[in-house]
């Protein structure tokens, strides 16, 4: 995998050692596309554990599940951030690992050897649970080539993959704007300059929760050497206040391919299982939001359907019809936003990756106009 200008991974052939055996256009997720069919089941989903629930995304959901296959000796693959706080998929074999896997994290992850290493648990006979893209998931389904009884797969609505080379400049300038903000404060920097950048990252949450489900905040915790004493200091804002995450939210930053994805759609998951959010929920069952996370559950194969009821939820059923009227995560390809080329375009040269994220929120006018008319639409169709 090689990264382009724009910072996304590209798979790249060495023509050298190529046998054109038209393996890797055999196990393609884009030329494969799966039958279109309606889940099985469609549930709002609460895990009652709201300790698990305040740490999670949306309901908690994964953690059972994980427990699940963990508690069979089986093996848990997801993605986690790694020490330069990019993603990359992995796996735990215990419950103490599946903090690192718990949450969004809305970076292009690498794959890694995470396909074959998973083949490998299967043919030992072990339970695996492997959450990923949609894309990710059909092509490890590809790769495989055969059904295994000990596999239970997970997707969940997609947005879209970021950019990694976004990400880290943005991650590196927050720090040095950090830096340079304790350095007024104590008035010498208390940070050696040959220290890595992030390594002064202790954590970082996309979604927390702390203002709630709905308004909920990206959060950088930053850990800091004082002499003998560490103290950590907090950068935090509500999603659509960060420049990064609104971004990401409007379709600046994500791969091309995400534009005109055809396997996001809900009727094409390869997944046993697909995660969301339950956006709406409090328009259907105000009982079910309580601000704290509600997922969306589709059932998508009998698989599915028999592993997840054995996992203790509170749930309540719902029509499919229901979930795509709030969720047009699962309906819709994300949008092509206008400001995209220009982000793009000025994006390895410019200085401040910050203020080009904030330049390509400004809306044109012909952007103010759709949005307006878009508005309307989505109003009606609530209505309808």
């Amino acid at each position: 995998m090689k990264a382009d200008v724009e910072g996304f991974l590209y798979p790249v052939v060495d023509k050298t050692t190529c046998i054109d055996c038209g393996l890797c256009e055999i196990v393609c997720p884009i030329t494969n596309l799966a039958e279109s069919s309606k889940p099985l089941q469609v549930l709002a989903t609460i895990n009652t554990d709201n300790s698990i629930r305040k740490e999670s995304s949306s309901g908690g959901v994964f953690t059972p599940l994980a427990e699940k296959i963990i508690n069979e000796k089986g093996v848990v693959f997801g993605v986690r951030f790694d020490e330069n706080w990019q993603v990359v998929f992995d796996y735990t074999e215990t419950l103490e690992g599946l903090t690192a896997y718990r949450g969004s994290k809305y970076v292009q992850a690498t794959i890694n050897n995470a396909y074959q290493k998973c083949e490998q648990f299967l043919k030992e006979g072990r339970w695996v649970l492997f959450t990923g893209t949609p894309c990710q998931v059909s092509a490890l389904k590809l790769y495989l080539k055969k059904e295994y009884s000990n596999l239970i797969t997970a997707d969940f609505a997609c947005h879209g993959a970021p950019s990694r080379e976004v990400w880290s400049r943005y991650l590196e300038e927050e720090i040095e704007n950090h830096k340079t903000a304790q350095r007024v404060v104590v008035g010498k920097s208390t940070v050696s300059s040959s220290l890595n950048l992030m390594s002064l990252i202790e954590d970082i949450k996309f979604r927390e929760k702390s203002d709630g489900w709905k308004k909920f905040r990206f959060v950088l915790k930053f850990d800091e050497p004082s002499g003998d004493v560490e103290k950590s200091s907090v950068l935090s804002s509500i999603h659509y206040l960060n420049p990064y995450f609104q971004a990401f939210n409007t379709g600046v930053l994500l791969r091309p391919s995400c534009y005109v994805c055809k396997i996001k759609n809900a009727c094409r998951s390869h997944a046993d299982i697909t995660m969301a959010d339950f956006w709406g929920i409090s328009e259907v069952d105000s009982t079910f939001d309580d601000d704290k996370g509600t997922s969306l559950i589709l059932l998508n194969t009998e698989k599915g359907v028999s592993f997840f009821n054995n996992i203790t939820l509170r749930q309540r059923s719902f029509s499919y019809d229901i979930a795509l009227k709030y969720n047009e995560g699962l309906r819709e390809g994300s949008y092509y936003h206008p400001r995209r080329d220009f982000f793009f375009s000025n994006f390895p040269n410019t200085k401040s990756v910050i203020a080009l994220l904030k330049e390509s929120q400004i809306p044109t006018l012909s952007m103010q106009i759709s949005r307006y008319k878009n508005a309307i639409v989505r109003r009606i169709k609530k209505l309808l």
